[in-house]
């Protein structure tokens, strides 16, 4: 019999990651260098310590596409660098 553990998950239920995200919003005059943590939902029970890498990809990419959507005309987000957030907070 074998047993899955969830051993990177935050949440060991709902099977949610928190990631820091690093990023930078460019304007036509100026930028602003920003970070921010946020909850990804996995789509499946995790079985490995590593979750499937496009899981991770594809929700930072609906984040940012989010975020790019609420930005003034002219602004353009660009993501700088991903990190698992447990890492960082442990750190």
């Amino acid at each position: 019999m074998f047993i899955g553990i969830d051993l990177i998950c935050t949440d060991k239920i709902l099977n949610t990651m928190k990631i820091l995200i690093s990023y930078v919003i460019q304007g036509e005059k100026n930028h602003e260098y920003n970070s921010e943590i946020i909850d990804i939902k996995l789509v499946a029970p995790l079985y490995s310590p590593e979750p499937p890498k496009s899981d991770i990809e594809i929700e930072i990419v609906k984040w940012a596409e989010i975020k790019q959507s609420k930005l003034k005309k002219g602004e353009k987000i660009i993501v700088l660098k991903t990190l698992k957030a447990e890492s960082v907070i442990k750190s």
